[in-house]
């Protein structure tokens, strides 16, 4: 819940408070009464008063401090560029095309490709990153990005079907998995939440120790929550690990890994180099993913399926599954309770929800990630 803001008691101004100051120094004898020439003439200009006072510098005061700026992105950057740190940008979507057709059949740079629009969803367009060939066995296999930054170039496998314009000797296409690291502009509460954890730490150490490798870690473009591993005992090798995932909550990828590790090393430009210059090596990878299943026995309301309370369902778990490695445990209670309020299930006995084939909270280390997928989720109807 967001701050209050208190006004304050130099602004707390009403209108009647300034039309009484107005009114102080003017003859007994003027009838100030409302609706006569004198308070006509000075009521405007103390309706004014009182909106600037109450709204206009009670706002601009708001803006001094960030947490009050959310809402107001181009004061939260304000307030950013001050203590070095700047907006996370969007990132492109990126996957791979498998393409049949005739051999030797050249697919150039730039051509576009998207998904199908149904209903009110718009198609998702992708742009191919270089000349590909059809090999001899009738197929190639085409690297793509998303036209625009952003989530909305994570599709699904099979999706991606449509030539913008068709090239002469290429049948068929399609994504065989789903496209990946498309993450959108970090948000001004994101920002928000960094500028003060910047600002809580001036004075403190800024020579590597976790709470600075954490943030470093955190500045980089699509990252979400990095965190510091301590060596396992006997470990001397002075390794500085960290477990990251995306802004989405994923295990961060492979690119993704490399990107933190190269802002934080800077092997190409030691002058950027947040890392001590001597002393501890840097490890950057996501975390260990931990396979959850869920079994149920649940009453379907009406006009619901099996199918449609599954995708509703792991679409909440997925939202939970993101913030369980900050309680280092999966509660049966709270998968409970993602079940109870899915949309389409009437009821379901507690007797019947079985979580990794049990009732017990499944505890979860601080280098694993758990995620619930499609093909470990049973629904079955209740008689």
């Amino acid at each position: 819940m967001a701050e209050e803001f208190n006004i304050p008691d130099f602004l707390d101004r009403d209108f009647a408070d300034i039309m009484d100051e107005m009114t102080a120094d003017m003859p007994e004898d003027i009838d100030m009464s409302e609706g006569n020439h004198p308070y006509n003439l000075i009521a405007p200009t103390a309706r004014q008063e009182e909106y600037f006072t109450g709204f206009i510098l009670a706002e601009a005061l708001k803006r001094v401090f960030p947490k009050f700026c959310e809402g107001y992105p181009e004061y939260v950057d304000y307030h950013a560029e001050v203590n070095g740190l700047q907006r996370k940008a969007a990132t492109f979507a990126t996957g791979k095309l498998v393409a049949t057709g005739q051999p030797e059949t050249v697919i150039p740079a730039g051509t576009v490709f998207s998904t199908m629009s149904t209903g009110d969803i718009p198609s998702v367009a992708f742009v191919s990153v270089e000349d590909t060939e059809v090999g001899g066995s009738g197929s190639a296999e085409i690297l793509i990005r998303a036209a625009e930054a952003g989530t909305i170039g994570n599709v699904a496998e099979n999706t991606i079907i449509l030539q913008d314009s068709p090239i002469d000797g290429v049948e068929s296409l399609t994504n065989p998995q789903a496209t990946s690291g498309g993450i959108d502009e970090e948000t001004d509460a994101s920002l928000i939440e960094r500028i003060a954890a910047y600002e809580e730490m001036q004075g403190l150490s800024f020579v590597g120790n976790d709470t600075d490798y954490k943030r470093w870690a955190e500045e980089v473009n699509g990252t979400g929550v990095a965190t510091v591993v301590p060596p396992v005992e006997d470990d001397n090798s002075g390794t500085i690990t960290i477990v990251l995932t995306d802004t989405l909550g994923k295990p961060a990828t492979e690119e993704l890994c490399q990107q933190v590790y190269d802002y934080i090393v800077s092997p190409e430009d030691r002058d950027k180099r947040k890392a001590p210059v001597n002393g501890a090596k840097l490890s950057v990878i996501p975390p260990v993913v931990v396979n959850i299943s869920v079994t149920a026995e649940i009453e379907l309301a009406e006009d619901a399926t099996l199918e449609t309370v599954k995708t509703e369902f792991l679409k909440n778990a997925a939202a939970y599954m993101a913030v369980v490695p900050e309680d280092k445990e999966v509660k049966y209670t709270k998968i409970g309770a993602i079940l109870s309020v899915t949309g389409g299930v009437q009821d379901y006995t507690a007797a019947s929800l079985q979580v990794n084939g049990g009732t017990e909270n499944i505890a979860i280390a601080v280098n694993e990630f758990p995620q619930i997928l499609a093909e470990n989720v049973t629904f079955t109807e209740s008689a």
